[in-house]
């Protein structure tokens, strides 16, 4: 029989949340696994809940990776954090599910086992980093950076896409999503990027970003990159930058 996680609403959310933040503020917060269990929602028919022991495994995880950058205010700690995150995220068997493309199922575990860790990333406020959905989720958005760049457990480098990009690059990735819904699309966009920018891009990398998602837009209007292969990907992105780009990839 499958297992399933539980789901939670943004309104219910947004309620557990407004109880649970003075908990955290005085250092007093600990995982919620009975209200996981006993008052999240849970598929009703033919399916079984998550075993409690995988449950555990999320919140000791991520909290170790927490307690070793320290994260505080220190903007290069803070991107170690979201990197090391996002690498150990992908290797979490249990989370790869279709499940994870449903924003209550991240409210829901966000809430119950990572409501600290998302304090100590990102303060109180935005209570959209701790919900689902929005792509704003503080560990939501750092899974879906997994599954639309990794570039396979096999690759030596495996995790350059998301090191080597800036978090301003990564957010106009990953908020499009015509682009990171596709990760053939994605990872080629951000391959080009990087490789642009090592080879002397003559102009910003947001500048250079805007152009693209420009030409993207237009391009997207005859041909479905979805149904190409990385190789065909790569050319046809490389045909929407301007000469003086194209030319020196």
């Amino acid at each position: 029989m499958p297992s399933y996680f539980p789901t939670l609403e943004n309104e219910a959310a947004s309620r557990y949340l407004d109880d649970l933040l003075p908990v955290i503020k005085q250092g007093g917060y600990s995982p919620d696994y009975h209200f996981a269990y006993e008052k999240l929602k849970f598929p009703s028919h033919g399916y079984s809940k998550l075993p409690l022991s995988k449950i555990e495994g999320l919140r000791e995880g991520l909290l170790e990776i927490a307690t070793t950058y320290q994260l505080k205010d220190n903007k290069k700690k803070t991107a170690e954090f979201d990197n090391k995150a996002t690498a150990w995220l992908a290797e979490q068997e249990v989370l790869a599910t279709a499940e994870m493309f449903n924003d209550e199922v991240w409210a829901a575990i966000s809430l119950s086992i990572w409501a600290d860790i998302i304090y100590w990333r990102f303060g109180d406020e935005t209570k959209e980093r701790y919900f689902g959905g929005s792509r704003r989720g503080a560990i939501q958005r750092l899974w879906q950076r997994a599954y639309a760049l990794d570039k396979g457990k096999n690759a030596p480098d495996r995790w350059e896409l998301v090191e080597k990009l800036t978090e301003d690059n990564l957010v106009q990735i990953m908020e499009r999503t015509s682009i990171s819904g596709s990760p053939l699309l994605a990872k080629a966009v951000a391959s080009i990027l990087i490789e642009v920018s090592d080879k002397g891009l003559p102009y910003s990398r947001e500048k250079f970003f805007r152009h693209l998602i420009i030409a993207f837009r237009l391009r997207n209007l005859t041909i479905d990159f979805h149904f190409l292969d990385e190789k065909e990907i790569r050319s046809e992105v490389i045909k929407l930058l301007p000469g003086e780009i194209s030319a020196i990839l």
